[in-house]
């Protein structure tokens, strides 16, 4: 077997020379497609039985005619764990356990010096692949980005991408990258087994083409982006175990408070999350008490003051007001896609004193799946 270098000593001593390589490379204009095509070809002839000759011309026409190429993305996960090795969500999304090779790096030795993707300790439970049609980098990091808030809302966990890596058939410089993400060990972490599946398939098919994303191309900020990243922050929050309590409350204050509200805040605030969650089975006694608790935690943690609670009783608290959070936001997704902010308000202010507003309330909000309290 050829060293790597042997290789790159061939294609300069005899293919780099040739007329033809000459013509090709003036023909096609991007120098990067052709060395790199060169190279496959001379390393699988060196290394391997046969070769895929075909398969690499037309990965170079497709190169050369601007054709959007196919693409693997693969995250490594913190926040999930799995019930077996694989589970197979959709045709295009697979988790699953982490292998040895999933720890590897091919480098080149003179390299090894240098920073590379697992050098530093990186945190992760399980890995997610996929694949999805774009033409550009940015477009997979979108993808990343709007998977993430999906896999947040679809249970409570920290869920975070500390590193993940595109692989495009491709001879561009580009064609493998790498990005280090957000590495955290969070507080929480759950379960998806195949049962599991069906549901999230379902719940990524409806809320990927909606959920915010820092990567939207008019980079407007709204209500909704500021709520779903408040409730990220409370899943990944670090310090103090007041901080993911308090940023939960931001989380609800983005959704449920407009921007007139100048008085009575606390009190608007149960009563809106209150009249909305019941909807879907959430007891109103509970809320409220949870709400009100919260409420100071926040404003204490916010205002720099002694909190006097113990950890124990501040993580079981954001467990139930980081619920209300989570479905709090899914709720909002799917009511924005028929009905505006002020008519929502509206409706969850009138339907605590109205029957038949409380009514009309339930049937906005019959079609929502996802957001009963099991």
């Amino acid at each position: 077997m050829w060293n790597w270098r042997d290789v790159q000593d061939f294609i300069t001593n005899h293919i780099v020379i040739m007329p033809e390589y000459t013509k090709v490379k003036e023909l096609v204009r991007d120098e990067d497609f052709v060395s790199g095509f060169v190279w496959r070809i001379a390393y699988e002839a060196a290394t391997l039985e046969t070769i895929d000759a075909d398969h690499h011309v037309r990965v170079l026409i497709n190169d050369v005619c601007g054709r959007v190429q196919p693409a693997k993305t693969k995250v490594w996960l913190t926040g999930i764990t799995l019930s077996e090795d694989e589970i197979h969500i959709s045709a295009s999304l697979t988790l699953r356990r982490s292998t040895r090779l999933d720890m590897q790096e091919k480098i080149r030795i003179q390299d090894l010096h240098h920073s590379h993707g697992f050098k530093s300790r990186v945190h992760f439970s399980c890995i997610a692949e996929f694949s999805v049609p774009a033409s550009r980098p940015f477009e997979h990091q979108r993808y990343v980005d709007q998977l993430l808030t999906v896999l947040q809302l679809f249970r409570l966990g920290s869920v975070s991408a500390p590193r993940y890596e595109i692989q495009v058939d491709s001879f561009s410089a580009l064609s493998t990258v790498g990005f280090g993400g957000l590495d955290r060990i969070g507080r929480l972490a759950y379960e998806i087994s195949k049962e599991d599946a069906p549901k999230l398939k379902h719940m990524l098919e409806m809320l990927m083409p909606m959920v915010p994303t820092i990567y939207s191309t008019d980079g407007k900020q709204t209500f909704l982006s500021s709520a779903v990243h408040w409730y990220s922050e409370s899943l990944l929050a670090i310090g103090p175990p007041e901080a993911p309590v308090a940023f939960a409350v931001a989380a609800l204050e983005a959704l449920f408070l407009g921007a007139e509200t100048t008085t009575e805040v606390s009190y608007r605030l149960q009563q809106r999350v209150i009249s909305l969650l019941r909807c879907f089975g959430w007891p109103t006694l509970e809320m409220k008490k949870d709400l009100t608790a919260t409420y100071g935690i926040r404003s204490k943690y916010f205002h720099g003051a002694e909190q006097r609670k113990k950890a124990e009783d501040l993580k079981a608290l954001f467990v139930r007001i980081g619920e209300y959070a989570r479905v709090s936001c899914l709720v909002w997704l799917l009511l924005l896609a028929t009905h505006k902010k002020d008519e929502v308000l509206e409706l969850l202010e009138n339907a605590l004193l109205d029957g038949d507003t409380f009514i009309r309330l339930k049937e906005w909000c019959n079609p929502i799946a996802f957001a009963t309290r099991l």
